[in-house]
């Protein structure tokens, strides 16, 4: 089910190669409100970027004590995405009972499978909170805002961000 995704991805990345190469390089920070778990595109339009900010209705979900499940493991996670994985988007009707039940309770976990389907290792993650001032500091209770710190494996040396704010 994944082949569909990721044709329709790959025609993506070579429209952005060829048309907005210059827009791709630059970028460093993208912005994606009302993503839900979608981590797909922006990493697909923006490989690169440094920071990616995502926003949603859905909860963030908990952190798995095993960050680095195969990407066998989380292909399982298809049968409950099964919508997503064919026509690579998200339908907000279906993601509240496929973001929520016994094997999924969240984005984080899809994030982390697309993450693994990408072929990127995740370094951690953890639960965040706004600071009076605006800043972020690590939070001991999951909340509305979960931190992953990634590379890819064509760059291990390259830590990327993405933070859900749900």
């Amino acid at each position: 089910h994944t082949s569909v995704s990721f044709n329709t991805l790959s025609k993506v990345d070579k429209l952005v190669a060829s048309d907005m190469s210059d827009l791709r390089e630059a970028c460093n920070f993208v912005f994606y409100p009302f993503s839900g778990p979608d981590f797909l595109y922006p990493f697909t339009l923006f490989p690169d970027a440094e920071i990616y900010f995502m926003i949603g209705l859905e909860s963030a979900g908990s952190i798995c004590a095993d960050i680095n499940k195969s990407a066998s493991y989380y292909k399982t996670y298809t049968k409950s995405l099964n919508i997503y994985m064919r026509s690579s988007f998200f339908r907000t009707l279906s993601m509240k009972n496929d973001l929520d039940n016994e094997e999924i309770d969240g984005t984080v976990p899809v994030i982390s499978m697309l993450m693994a389907l990408k072929e990127c290792k995740i370094v951690s993650i953890s639960y965040k909170k706004f600071t009076d001032e605006g800043g972020l500091e690590d939070s001991d209770k999951s909340g509305k805002l979960a931190e992953i710190k990634f590379t890819k494996n064509s760059t291990p040396d390259y830590v990327q961000t993405l933070y859900y704010f749900s």
